[in-house]
């Protein structure tokens, strides 16, 4: 190919910056090392008090279609 070295250089390039990538990403701080004790049962609570009237709403509205159809 016309290209071929260049080619080749750009990707060993490429996976040298990647390799140090992959090393600098490992070193950062993680939004889980900046929890807090109790701060996954708070996320627990919040998204079944978000979620969970919703769904129950949706299961009757289901419901009571099926009731209807079937009287």
């Amino acid at each position: 190919m016309l290209f071929q070295g260049r080619i080749e250089r750009a990707f060993k390039r490429q996976a040298e910056l990647n390799k140090e990538r992959r090393r600098q990403e490992s070193d950062e701080i993680t939004p889980a090392d900046l929890m807090e004790k109790g701060d996954f049962a708070a996320m627990v609570i919040a998204g079944l008090i978000t979620i969970l009237p919703v769904a129950l709403l949706v299961l009757l509205v289901m419901s009571l279609a099926g009731w209807l159809f079937m009287k």
